[in-house]
């Protein structure tokens, strides 16, 4: 629907004529009747909240008014990439990464209605039967020496399935592959956000996971034309089940094993990775520091500030463990080093989108969420100062770039989304107490729907002016110097 639309169907439903709304609005009659036809548009976003709040119109339908409007001044795709991000970072705001309760809910379910797998082929009629056949068959795996992997042609939306692995392979080193489905047009891209939501945790925690995408239309494959569409293979056994987990059929049968074995490793050339570890998953742990990105964006409640340390605030605040040279040597040189404030230019460019909550944080709390915080002592009030002080220097050089977003609703505080123009990657990464986790999304899609989202940041001017960043760090400078956080 249209801006025109939506404002002559609000008429229309009101029954309010093309006069008796002008007069209301305060508009001449000609002109409101060009914005109804679509020949004329308000001048500017402000005109249309007028317009609004003088035709009463709820909360709701205000809402949908004003985002007509921007669709049709910053494009459909730009609008809608705003939104898809913005349900990115709610859900990522939301996201339990390690959390395993879940499966034990399942399982007590399960196993309440006693189900018995012990036959080499057996056809389940209800949900509770296939999840359970699904989490037998997991079980297996888990304890099985054999080194196939464990293959699902079955899209993440089926969570109670895609939610028992992490739990059940958790710990395990068994590699797992799965193929899905994604669409590639922006208009319809939000089918592929709950794809994202579903495999943060699995992403995050098992170490052999490896995901496929292939375009297509996401309903076909959730739709009564489609008979049994999701499938569980293994060496030995088979789990085909259909859209709405009502029908589902298990096999043992090794001639109908070795075919849908066939079957899925031709779609799997076919397809792309979509998901690939980062050279940052577990590198403190099992000494893989690799620091290669040298054009990089951020999106968390956070600044990215590692690069105002240099070798001698981390020589002081990082903790001795035998990693510790070779990781300080990697940021240098990416990030350049510092002798007090003269500053050795970087490879690196950075353009931070963050939030004055999240500097008050760091100057409160002195930690940070881009790095484990086991391997780093709290900052002191001098390395605070220090630090806000080579920000200002920053900003002012445009070396890196703050963006400080006037609305942090949906920035999340623990997991960091990054992406790199040299590449087209957007990358999710997460800090526990003791290491960082990374995931790659490979789907250039993603990362057009990102920069989309910075396109309508900047053009809805929703990130505080220049002037208003720099007054900002300057009073959080002068907090610190006066012990006021």
């Amino acid at each position: 629907m249209s801006f025109s639309e939506y404002l002559s169907n609000y008429l229309s439903n009101n029954n309010l004529s093309i006069s008796q709304a002008s007069k209301i609005i305060g508009i001449d009659r000609s002109m409101l009747f060009r914005y109804t036809k679509g020949n004329r548009k308000p001048l500017n976003i402000e005109t249309v909240e007028d317009m609004a709040v003088r035709l009463c119109m709820s909360a709701k339908e205000k809402n949908e008014f004003l985002e007509e409007f921007d669709k049709q001044t910053l494009g459909d795709e730009v609008v809608s990439s705003f939104h898809f991000v913005n349900r990115l970072m709610e859900t990522l705001s939301n996201a339990d990464t390690f959390n395993n309760q879940h499966l034990s809910s399942v399982t007590a379910d399960l196993y309440s209605n006693n189900y018995s797998f012990a036959k080499d082929t057996m056809y389940l009629t209800t949900p509770q039967a296939i999840v359970g056949c699904a989490l037998h068959i997991f079980e297996n795996e888990k304890n099985s020496d054999n080194d196939v992997s464990l293959k699902l042609l079955m899209q993440p939306t089926y969570n109670k399935i895609e939610g028992m692995l992490t739990p059940v392979f958790g710990s395990s080193c068994k590699k797992i592959e799965q193929i899905i489905c994604l669409e590639k047009t922006v208009e319809k891209c939000y089918t592929n956000l709950n794809s994202i939501e579903e495999l943060v945790t699995p992403a995050f925690c098992l170490k052999n996971f490896y995901v496929y995408y292939h375009y297509d239309m996401v309903q076909s494959h959730l739709s009564t034309a489609s008979l049994l569409p999701n499938l569980i293979l293994t060496d030995n056994c088979a789990l085909l089940f259909d859209y709405e987990m009502q029908k589902g059929y298990f096999t043992k049968d090794n001639e109908f094993i070795k075919l849908l074995d066939k079957h899925f490793l031709d779609l799997k050339n076919k397809c792309s990775p979509f998901l690939e570890k980062g050279s940052y998953t577990y590198a403190i742990k099992e000494s893989n520091i690799v620091i290669t990105a040298t054009k990089m964006g951020t999106i968390f409640k956070q600044p990215c500030i590692v690069p105002c340390f240099g070798s001698k605030i981390l020589n002081e605040i990082i903790i001795d463990f035998p990693m510790k040279k070779p990781l300080i040597d990697s940021l240098i040189s990416i990030h350049g080093d510092w002798n007090d404030m003269e500053h050795t230019p970087p490879t690196s460019y950075t353009l931070c989108l963050c939030s004055k909550d999240g500097i008050l944080d760091i100057l409160r709390t002195g930690r940070i969420g881009e790095f484990p915080s086991k391997f780093y002592r709290p900052f002191t009030k001098e390395v605070k100062i220090i630090l806000l002080k080579r920000m200002m220097y920053f900003y002012e050089k445009k070396i890196h770039d703050y963006k400080l977003l006037k609305s942090t609703a949906n920035l999340s505080n623990t997991i960091q989304v990054y992406w790199n123009p040299e590449n087209h990657e957007v990358t999710l990464r997460y800090s526990s107490e003791d290491n960082i986790y990374q995931t790659n999304i490979a789907e250039s899609s993603i990362y057009n729907t990102v920069t989309n989202y910075l396109d309508y940041i900047e053009k809805k001017q929703l990130c505080y002016t220049e002037e208003e960043t720099e007054e900002f760090l300057k009073q959080a400078l002068n907090m610190v110097i006066n012990d006021e956080i």
